[in-house]
């Protein structure tokens, strides 16, 4: 197969592992929501195989050294966006505590009244029956 016929044939999964790594990690779409070529939590196992078998064929194959190089860079930007470097935790934590818990607790306002109510009623009830028995105490 000639290095032209093999872009064309792969250049589409490639476009989305472009797309996948240029994608912040909260904002990844779910498997209903992408397309036939998207990279989805389903299917990244298989396509990060596809690709380092593109690398291996561009190599085998002996095509041009820019083709050969974009792939590998995009093997390892994949493989350090799955396995390797973490991203900045105190950005992650100051994201989460201004953004995530506000939306987490809105979201799970019965179970947040609930936990609230059953510490603060105890706690008063405790509080008022120490200032009408202070013996109690």
């Amino acid at each position: 197969m000639k290095e032209n016929q093999f872009i064309a044939l792969r250049e589409k999964e490639w476009l989305a592992w472009d797309l996948w790594l240029k994608t912040p990690r909260r904002k990844q779409i779910k498997a209903e929501q992408a397309t036939e070529a998207a990279i989805t939590p389903e299917n990244l196992p298989s396509a990060f195989r596809r690709l380092c078998h593109d690398v291996s064929l561009a190599r085998d194959r002996r095509y041009s050294s820019v083709l050969i190089d974009a792939l590998q860079q995009r093997v390892l930007a994949a493989h350090q966006r799955v396995y390797g470097a973490r991203g900045d935790l105190r950005k992650d934590w100051l994201d989460f505590l201004g953004e995530g818990l506000p939306r987490l607790v809105r979201a799970e306002r019965r179970f947040v009244l609930a936990s609230a109510l059953l510490l603060f009623v105890p706690f008063f009830l405790c509080l008022l029956l120490a200032q009408i028995f202070p013996e109690s105490v």
